[in-house]
This record gives structure tokens, C-alpha cells and sequence, in this order.
């Protein structure tokens, strides 16, 4: 069953090349809870829209 939550990114990996993806980093994060959150794979490129609010 997929969950949805909202998770703050406090870190992120140098992004790897891949194939399905063309760059992947993980993620860490905590959602509202107070839990942490490991995101794996996300693709680096929508990480970066992301942040500067484009995507």
C-alpha cells in the first residue's frame, strides 16, 4: 500500500549516473511526525526543479 506524507529534505546525495534515470540521488528527510525518511531512487534533475520551485 503506497502512503503519501509530506517529508522535509535535510540531505541529499551526490547524483550517479543511471540508466533508467539518467542521474539518481537519495534522499534523507523527516516527515511530520518527527520520523525519518530514506527516498531512493530520485531522479537528481526533478530534485533540482524542485528546490528552485519549477517543478
Amino acid at each position: 500500500m503506497i502512503q503519501i506524507e509530506r517529508v522535509l529534505i535535510l540531505a541529499k546525495t551526490y547524483p550517479s549516473p543511471s540508466a533508467q534515470y539518467v542521474e539518481t540521488s537519495c534522499v534523507a528527510g523527516i516527515n511530520e511526525h518527527g520520523v525519518m525518511r530514506r527516498i531512493y531512487p530520485v531522479p537528481f534533475r526533478y530534485i533540482e526543479q524542485g528546490l528552485h520551485g519549477n517543478g
